[in-house]
């Protein structure tokens, strides 16, 4: 029996799936042992189904029979022309024509083989040739055939265009100069697959691709396997350019991988809990943070249970505060980890929101601040005690600004000068007037200087003068004013002993001229205003003029047709972008062009309109060169592994699909393209519908927008819902516009990147919503910063991302530049560095941010990039700098105090601390004072004093209240010198122990002075008691002999023969008088060093002595001023004698008959000043500076008292011109009285 075509293919073992007709091969049983696809596809069955099925049930009932005949009747023929009917899945029937013929096997046992011929499929033959070949000219893909060697034999325009060819260009070409190198060996292997299993290898692959420019692309390609007469005669390959969508994909994966890397790095503990505060998500240091052995075991755990019990009800109203505002920042708990140990930590939260702005999650960052919170602590005990050294010491300490406005006082000094309201006071207001400017110039120039010693008399709330010998010296704090420190101590006995002794359209033409496509821009009257050198090389190439800017554009382009021209008026009109596509004859060549005007709109109207031509000519040539074979275009439509159908409408209805379409929908092509319009619709996902068909009706408006790639749900019959990638074109079939449709079942894609997306957007969320900063820099620029980075430095994100690097640099403060730039060059040489770094930034309104900055090197993009976190801490940087000024300030004020300071621990006694007063006044070393033992500090002191001592530091150790007054102690220097001292002790703890601080001051000087003092004192006694004796001696035997004179003169003015005697017996008698008045005089101010010192009435003295002068003298005019009812002053019984004195001495030599005096009492300073002032003959300048001198007299007695006893009461008295610069006119004496509390 001679064999037919298909029984070597069966005999040989090749499948015959590439047949158009259908085929079958039953045993002497009538089961079916092999079908192809095509009649798989004929009755709506898969293969799988219809093997092992007897042919008779396949059948129609009343073909049966006929069947069954024909199988005996051809057991060694073969028949044709019989005609079947098949039964159908979906219970139609298939009719076909049937050739029957036996053949024998390997086994030698009988086999019948069908070909079966639809009757449908040979009435509509010429239509599904029509068909294939417009499906072949619309296809989306590109198709390539190549022989066995891979030489390419035939492309699609789509194909070559894909790779940036021409069909010509690629004709004859290895098919491998399309392929990266790197992805070679893959396709090679896919081919050789192919080959080897004779048919399509499903799903294809992916892999990149060459294009002509040298620019890679990447496409999905599936390879088939061309047979003839059963012999390999090479591949057919399909390619779908992906490249967008890889690039996104690449693009998604690759933000992933960078927001998990920045949580993932991150130096602080991150988390993610639920609104109940469950975690849900922990980066690597939460783990190393809580001692947690993996993620595992704290996911789902509530939050809490890493907080200490004692925190958990200020933690949930945290929680609650937290979704009311926000955010919270810097939240100090007490934590615990998972063995049970506590530690110290802070906790900023922000709440993570939906895309709807619903709450939906908390983000935490915790950070361990055990060493901030030990070194806190370090530094406030420090402060701690140092401002308890200043309160404790027993003498004025002090600091003020560096305008003299006093910041603090200490106990001492508010008790000494009565001075409670100090705080931000001037010393102006705090002290007399001419000592207060004293004081402050005093403080400049220390401030100016560096440490001075001054001595200065201030008196205390009492009015009683003290001698201070005060230290002051400089504080100086980083970028803030230096302040002024002070401290003094009371040298009254001293001083007064050595008194006795002594701170766009550049861009937007840059853009078009670098646009690939050709551009130009006219005005209203279509003169050109702009163009891109690529519309000037293609007029070039058609052979024009290329200059042409400033000419119209029918000047230009003379075969422009009406059209065109009225196109550029309706868009100047309609305000509304254009899209045509434009044919023109050019020197016999037929140039396609697809044209888009764009207006540029100012102010409302349009100015001008952009051009963009595209010159579409080579792909509509390759178009029309593809009509071919008609049955090439079949084989070619048939063999796409993607879906397509020709879908017209409305009513809906499918007039074509291949077998990928009905595959995807899970249908047979024949079933889709007997449905019906409603059923059409029940295979698109309802929520779809609308936007799918509003799609076709665009495009079959011919809106080009259409045939962008969209995704969409169809509904396979199973009610599966899968996802495909629609796209569609308008293509003109059978007279009337219908949609060619291509779809691609993207399901299983989209799954993974709703996978990834999903991946990074819960790290894009974690990152965005971080309380941290966070920046990527990339060659000195920013490529990504997040919202709490662009917040601390006080710019937007999107101005940040446009800073240069010189920007980026400017907002470092100039003080950090140098060492930021040596960390980075380390890290760029590879070198390590220490992973965090505390640095300034100057933000935009000039204000300065601490940061915490932790930097390490990543790959941002496929080269190296700094990946920069950063902590805003300049809240704490600014506490903890407080604190270490505050504990400076109090430092330097004890280690510069002139007094000494001691701490001393227990009983033996031990010395912790001295100050540099304490190694002056001992003459040790500080490092030998803080090693002494017991037995060295008792020789410290005298052995009569150190049993005083002991016992004056255990009871304070007791608990006793400390002595009111100072213990006096002899103390032996290291040289053997013995220095006096004064001691007083108070309780403080330091360093977590009880112990005294000691305040010591050197008092030898003062012992010494008042030892001399004392001395002085009895000399002086004995002196003014030598003296009195004298003068009472001299005073008794002057009166004898004035009296002996007055008598003798008494006798001569008997005598009345010498009458000129008269006149001299009369001045004789006034001398006599005088001199006893002398004598009265002199005597009354003998108690004067004696009389104690009480509160008195100046004015009350004042007025007496005033009333006085006018009752003894009759020719004496008094004219007084007092300006204060009460003036209290510390004085005795001899004020009154002081007025009078000067009263007289005011008449006393003033010749005129009526004689003026002035008198006025006045506050002056912290005292009061009374003046005196008359209109006789003055005292010159000459006699101002010498009328007081005891050794030169020319004073009065008078004078010279009033000097004396104004000095008893810490007075002063000065002699001026009554009227300045008139001495003539009479002279002023002014008296100044220290004020008293009466």
């Amino acid at each position: 029996m001679q064999s037919e075509p298909w029984t070597e293919t069966i005999s040989s073992g090749v499948l015959c799936d590439l047949m158009s007709e259908g085929f079958l091969v039953v045993d002497e049983s009538f089961t079916v042992r092999y079908v192809n696809e095509p009649f798989a596809a004929m009755i709506g069955f898969s293969k799988e189904e219809i093997k092992g099925r007897s042919v008779p049930e396949l059948v129609h009932a009343a073909s049966r029979r006929q069947i069954e005949d024909s199988l005996t009747e051809s057991s060694n023929k073969t028949l044709s022309g019989l005609v079947i009917d098949w039964a159908t899945r979906s219970g139609n029937q298939v009719t076909t024509s049937v050739r029957l013929g036996s053949f024998a096997d390997s086994e030698r046992n009988t086999r019948w083989g069908f070909v079966l011929t639809s009757e449908q499929t040979q009435q509509t033959l010429s239509e599904d040739e029509a068909r294939y070949r417009l499906v072949y000219e619309n296809l989306a893909d590109g198709v390539f055939r190549t022989d066995q060697d891979g030489t390419i034999l035939m492309s699609t325009a789509k194909g070559a265009e894909i790779f940036g060819y021409t069909v010509e260009e690629l004709e004859g070409k290895s098919f491998t100069m399309l392929l990266h190198p790197d992805d070679m060996p893959a396709i090679l292997h896919a081919f050789a697959e192919s080959r080897d299993r004779m048919e399509t290898v499903p799903g294809g692959i992916e892999a990149r691709g060459v294009r002509k420019d040298g620019s890679t692309i990447h496409f999905h390609t599936t390879n088939s396997v061309l047979i003839k007469g059963g012999e390999f005669q090479g591949y057919q390959s399909l390619i779908r350019d992906v490249t967008i969508r890889k690039e996104a994909e690449e693009a998604l994966r690759e933000s992933e991988e960078l927001y998990r890397g920045l949580i993932d790095t991150s130096p602080d503990a991150i988390t993610l809990t639920d609104l109940e505060g469950n975690l849900v998500f922990v980066n690597d240091q939460v783990l190393r943070l809580h001692r947690a052995s993996s993620r595992e075991e704290l996911m789902g755990i509530s939050a809490f249970d890493l907080i200490a019990e004692e925190d958990h009800e200020r933690a949930m109203e945290n929680l609650k505060r937290t979704l009311a505002e926000g955010s919270i920042r810097n939240v100090r708990y007490t934590m615990l980890r998972r063995d049970g140990s506590r530690f110290p930590a802070e906790l900023s939260a922000a709440v993570v929101r939906d895309a709807k702005g619903n709450p939906k999650s908390f983000i935490g960052i915790v950070r361990d601040v055990t060493d901030q919170v030990e070194a806190l602590a370090d530094l406030r005990e420090s402060e701690e005690r140092f401002a308890l050294f200043a309160e404790n010491i027993p003498g004025p300490v002090f600091i003020k600004d560096e305008d003299s406005n006093m910041l603090y006082a200490n106990s001492f000094m508010r008790g000494r000068f009565g001075i409670e309201e100090w705080s931000g006071k001037n010393t102006i207001e705090l002290f007399p007037e001419e000592l207060a400017a004293a004081m402050i110039e005093d403080d400049r120039r220390t401030l100016k200087e560096g440490p001075t010693q001054i001595l200065q008399r201030v008196p205390d709330k009492d009015g009683v003068i003290h001698s201070y010998r005060t230290s002051k010296f400089p504080i100086r704090r980083e970028g803030k004013p230096t302040l002024l420190g002070g401290v003094a101590f009371d040298v009254t006995q001293i001083d007064r002993a050595e008194t006795a002794l002594r701170e766009s359209e550049e861009q937007y033409r840059t853009t078009l001229l670098a646009i690939g496509d050709p551009i130009h821009v006219v005005d209203s009257d279509l003169r050109v205003v702009l163009s891109n050198p690529v519309l000037e090389n293609w007029i070039e190439e058609l052979g024009f003029d290329p200059d042409i800017l400033g000419k119209r554009l029918p000047e230009i382009f003379p075969f422009l047709p009406n059209n065109v021209l009225d196109e550029y008026e309706m868009v100047f009109e309609n305000k509304e972008t254009l899209v045509s596509e434009e044919r023109t004859l050019i020197a016999g060549r037929e140039i396609f062009t697809e044209v888009t005007k764009i207006p540029i709109v100012r102010k409302g109207e349009v100015e001008q309109v952009l051009t963009i031509i595209r010159d579409v000519s080579e792909a509509r040539t390759a178009e029309l060169a593809l009509k071919g074979s008609e049955t090439k275009y079949k084989q070619l439509v048939e063999q796409y592994t993607q879906g397509v159908a020709i879908v017209r409408g409305p009513p809906l209805s499918i007039p074509f699909a291949n077998r990928a379409f009905g595959t995807i929908l899970d249908m047979i092509p024949d079933d889709i393209m007997n449905l019906t319009s409603d059923q059409i619709q029940e295979l698109i996902h309802p929520d779809d519908y609308e936007e799918l068909t509003s799609r076709f009706a665009d495009l079959l408006e011919g809106d080009p927008a259409g045939n962008a790639p969209k995704e969409f749900r169809v509904v396979r019959p199973s009610g599966e819902v899968r996802f495909v990638a629609v796209l569609g074109r308008r293509v003109e079939y059978e007279g009337q516009y219908v949609i060619q449709m291509a779809i691609e079942d993207v399901t299983e894609r989209l799954r993974a990147e709703r996978e990834l997306r999903k991946s990074e957007e819960r790290y894009r969320s974690l990152v965005e919503n971080l309380l941290q900063g966070l920046a990527i820099i990339q060659d000195g620029t920013y490529m990504y910063v997040n919202p709490a980075f662009a917040e601390t430095l006080g710019y937007s994100v999107e101005e940040l991302l446009e800073f240069t690097e010189d920007d980026v640099w400017g907002i470092i403060h100039p003080d950090d530049r140098g060492e930021l730039q040596r960390r980075n060059e380390t890290l760029a040489i590879g070198g390590e560095i220490s992973p965090r770094h505390r640095f300034r930034y100057l933000r935009e309104d000039g204000s300065v941010r601490y940061v915490e900055s932790f930097v390490q090197q990543i790959e941002y993009e496929g080269r190296p990039a700094l990946q920069v976190m950063d902590i805003d801490v300049t809240g704490q940087m600014m506490s903890e700098k407080a604190l270490r000024e505050s504990e400076a300030k109090y430092r330097q004020l004890v280690e510069q105090s002139p007094l000494g300071v001691l701490i001393v621990k227990g009983l033996p006694i031990e010395i912790a601390f001295a100050n540099n007063a304490m190694v002056e006044m001992t003459g040790h070393s500080l490092e030998d004072l803080l090693s002494l033992s017991a037995q060295d500090i008792e020789r410290l002191v005298h052995p009569d004093d150190f049993k005083p001592l002991i016992e004056m530091f255990a009871n304070i150790l007791s608990g006793e209240p400390p002595l009111e007054a100072p213990v006096a102690l002899r103390v032996i220097r290291s040289d053997g010198k013995m220095l006096w001292v004064e001691a007083v002790g108070h309780k403080i703890l330091f360093e977590d122990d009880i112990a005294i601080q000691a305040t010591i001051v050197d008092i030898t000087e003062r012992v010494v002075a008042e030892r001399e003092r004392k001395r002085a004192e009895m000399e002086l006694k004995t002196a003014a008691d030598t003296s009195m004796l004298y003068l009472d001696l001299l005073g008794h035997d002057t009166r004898n002999k004035l009296q002996a004179i007055q008598m003798s003169i008494e006798l001569l003015q008997f005598d009345e023969t010498r009458p000129e005697a008269f006149g001299v017996i009369d001045r004789i008698m006034d001398l006599v008088q005088s001199a006893e008045a002398l004598i009265d005089k002199a005597h009354a101010t003998r108690g004067l060093l004696t009389a104690p010192l009480e509160p008195t009435s100046l004015k009350d003295a004042l007025v007496a002595a005033v009333g006085a002068l006018k009752f003894k003298h009759d020719n004496v005019e008094v004219r007084v001023d007092y300006q204060v009812d009460e003036a209290i002053v510390k004085a005795d019984e001899y004020v009154g004698h002081l007025f009078t004195n000067v009263l007289e001495n005011a008449i006393l030599h003033n010749p005129a008959e009526i004689k003026n005096v002035w008198v006025s009492l006045k506050e002056e300073g912290a005292g009061f000043e009374v003046s005196i002032a008359d209109d006789g003959a003055g005292i010159g300048d000459a006699m101002k500076g010498a009328i007081f001198d005891q050794d030169r007299r020319y004073g009065g007695l008078g004078l010279h008292q009033a000097k004396r006893i104004l000095a008893k009461y810490g007075g002063r008295i000065e002699v001026l011109d009554r009227i300045e610069g008139e001495p003539e006119k009479g002279a002023l004496f002014r008296l100044w009285f220290p004020g008293s509390i009466s």
